[in-house]
């Protein structure tokens, strides 16, 4: 990112989150898909080329943190979604040149470097994709034990059903 402080890009337009339950590779249970369009309203004013460093925290966006891992990995894309320019506005240059997440925290942040350049041209909005696979980890939320009135000791004939949180993966656990 640029030397200059990031700005937080918090003014949507529209963010969803859609969550998958997979199984693999290595230990991931879950995709989770985030799109949105939100803005930047960044000004040029002049000629000159304004380069700057934005981010994104959709974790706080949508109530969702991450486990720190190796196993949770992101493949983030942004794109222009929206640029104003005046009558008198003749050269107009935008760039997304960087998108990249940080995830060392727990928490999903987007890392843009952006620029715009012209007379009087405006960064209005920025649409994003992120894709990120991880792993979930299952709560036992109940167990249900038949015959109700017994107690499980090692070697005694009975039923126990364990209630999850979640789907289980493909497969059934190890």
């Amino acid at each position: 990112m640029g030397s200059k402080m990031a700005v937080e890009l918090n003014n949507f337009t529209s963010a969803d989150e859609l969550e998958i339950a997979i199984t693999g590779p290595n230990d991931a249970n879950r995709l989770f898909i985030y799109s949105g369009i939100v803005e930047v309203a960044r000004h040029s004013g002049d000629e000159t080329m304004d380069r700057f460093s934005a981010f994104i925290d959709l974790s706080t966006k949508h109530n969702r943190n991450f486990l720190p891992s190796p196993r949770t990995v992101a493949a983030p894309v942004a794109y222009l979604a929206s640029l104003h320019g005046t009558d008198d506005a003749e050269d107009c240059t935008w760039a997304i040149d960087n998108v990249s997440t940080d995830l060392t925290k727990g928490k999903l942040i987007v890392l843009l470097d952006l620029a715009v350049q012209g007379e009087d041209d405006d960064f209005n909005r920025l649409a994003y994709h992120v894709s990120v696979r991880t792993l979930v980890p299952l709560e036992l939320a109940g167990v249900i034990l038949y015959p109700p009135n017994r107690v499980i000791h090692s070697g005694n004939v009975g039923f126990v059903q364990a209630v999850l949180s979640a789907p289980a993966p493909q497969g059934g656990y190890k």
